[in-house]
């Protein structure tokens, strides 16, 4: 029988943001991040007819980022706050920049709130799950980031925390995360391990997809096949010349700026200056 991956864009999604199947990424928060969640409001869950529309009107990059990322509203210890967490299976560039970018977008996002302005703002807890070493200094699996205060050593009295758990590493520090482990990279769970885990691997599984679910998996592969192939220019990282060389192939391609700027690293207007010159 056909698997699908846990570490797919449409299973992340599924597992983690459906309607009414919270206690997943409750889990997680808890086990990565070690926040225990009240209550928890999914911002855009986990939706096949959505996805379904953004393919037949052709909206391939939309679709993409709409299942790769996951928010949130949630209450710790009865305060408000907000929750993003995304899955990058493979290496980007800028990519450490790019996994602060998204908590602070949503940080920023709560501004002038109902006319709160400053106070409007929330905390805000990141999960980053990495199919890739990141950091490259050892081999533990999860790390913790949040503002800290080096001279008194004591943390920022806003919480702004991104953790991130490399799943392909082989250290961890909780059975749970080594549960985690197993589950991104698609063994069997073990007996041990929390329902929610279990769970979460069970709404993904192959044969629990709806036709609809299926069609919608099969353009995915064809869209990350398609990718995948765009990513296969070969270029040194530090040399302009051929990020450029890069971005005038994408660009003949048509493909969306978005991704050339992920691919390259190069900027919206250093792009559109190569394309009209």
């Amino acid at each position: 029988m056909k698997k699908i991956s846990r570490a797919r864009d449409l299973a992340f999604k599924k597992a983690f943001s459906t309607t009414g199947h919270t206690d997943a990424l409750r889990g997680l928060a808890k086990d990565i991040l070690d926040i225990d969640i009240d209550t928890l409001d999914i911002e855009e869950p986990y939706s096949i007819s959505t996805y379904i529309k953004l393919i037949d009107s052709k909206e391939y990059s939309q679709l993409h980022q709409t299942i790769k990322d996951i928010s949130a509203t949630v209450t710790i210890k009865d305060k408000l706050a907000n929750l993003v967490s995304e899955l990058q299976v493979r290496g980007a560039l800028h990519f450490p920049e790019r996994s602060l970018y998204y908590p602070a977008e949503r940080y920023a996002k709560n501004y002038n709130l109902d006319g709160g302005k400053y106070q409007s703002l929330m905390p805000i807890y990141g999960i980053n799950i990495l199919g890739f070493d990141m950091f490259k200094e050892d081999r533990d699996g999860v790390r913790q980031f949040e503002f800290w205060d080096r001279v008194h050593q004591r943390g920022f009295p806003v919480q702004f925390i991104v953790g991130y758990l490399e799943y392909k590493k082989d250290n961890f520090f909780t059975d749970n995360q080594w549960y985690w482990r197993d589950y991104f990279l698609d063994r069997d769970i073990p007996d041990g391990a929390p329902d929610y885990i279990k769970q979460a691997a069970l709404i993904v599984e192959y044969a629990n997809m709806s036709e609809e679910e299926k069609r919608v998996l099969d353009l995915l592969e064809k869209f990350e096949a398609d990718k995948q192939a765009r990513e296969g220019f070969v270029f040194e990282e530090g040399k302009l010349e051929g990020r450029q060389e890069m971005a005038r192939k994408a660009l003949a391609k048509k493909y969306p700026i978005d991704e050339i700027i992920d691919l390259t690293g190069l900027t919206e207007k250093e792009i559109m200056a190569l394309a009209n010159a």
